[in-house]
């Protein structure tokens, strides 16, 4: 036996034992959509969240003032499914508003997801998104499209 096929037959045992037999891409956690314990809003639809992450709606139903909190590491994730937008559209959206005069307020980027739970507990109108693994008792996850992150079928995958 040649040295170029000893060589070969050893790479391919090698890169064989690096790729586990049966191992599945795992599907993305679910996002969840986190707001403040004390605002009433029970549950959003996606076109509610396009409304919220597009400054269509400024306001929650008790009145209070919407301030949008971003987690850019999933942030590709959520705006492609909530709002058919690339972060970069978003930007530029955002950005047309601004300069249009709007009053809506952008979401704001925040890096670390105990910080933005952080807000969202603080501010009543906060609305942000998280993996749902990270959720605790200090805020609550809205329900989108009466489906929990948990849920067959949930949304914001």
């Amino acid at each position: 036996m040649s040295s170029s096929v000893s060589l070969r037959i050893a790479a391919a045992c090698f890169f064989s034992m690096l790729a586990p037999i049966g191992v599945r891409a795992q599907a993305p956690a679910p996002i969840a959509v986190i707001i403040n314990r004390n605002n009433p809003e029970t549950g959003l639809a996606v076109e509610d969240l396009r409304h919220l992450y597009l400054g269509v709606r400024t306001a929650f139903p008790n009145r209070a003032p919407v301030l949008l909190l971003a987690l850019p590491r999933i942030s590709k994730r959520f705006y492609s499914t909530a709002l058919q937008m690339s972060p970069d559209e978003v930007k530029r959206y955002w950005i047309g508003l601004v300069f249009s005069g709007d009053s809506a307020v952008p979401p704001k980027e925040i890096a670390d997801v105990a910080e933005l739970k952080r807000l969202v507990a603080r501010h009543t109108g906060a609305v942000g998104f998280i993996p749902a693994g990270d959720a605790d008792s200090t805020i609550r996850v809205v329900d989108i499209e009466g489906k929990r992150p948990d849920d067959p079928g949930y949304a914001l995958r």
